[in-house]
């Protein structure tokens, strides 16, 4: 027999999420229908944290895909006010 891992499947994005997926995909480098579909795979991670202490309405957002990070921090009516995309260093042995 063999022991096969599986993936939950996601919940939907939070409410709170108020930036566009066909941005964040284009951000990603895939297509929206792609973008969704890996999130319902949980391919994608989605974090969204809001800051009450430097301005009501701001919010940080992280979407992570692979070793792709899309960070974006906005405001309450979906306006991007920063964003950066990270490739983050994978862990391994050298000769890989």
């Amino acid at each position: 027999m063999t022991n096969r891992r599986r993936r939950k499947l996601c919940a939907p994005l939070p409410d709170d999420f108020n930036v566009m997926n066909a941005y964040i995909a284009d951000q990603l480098g895939i297509s929206v229908f792609d973008f969704e579909r890996y999130h319902h795979l949980g391919l994608v991670s989605v974090r969204v944290k809001k800051d009450p202490h430097l301005r009501p309405g701001l919010r940080h957002i992280k979407v992570g895909l692979g070793n792709r990070l899309f960070e974006a921090v906005t405001d309450a009516r979906g306006t991007i006010l920063y964003e950066a995309l990270r490739s983050l260093a994978r862990s391994g042995s050298p000769g890989r």
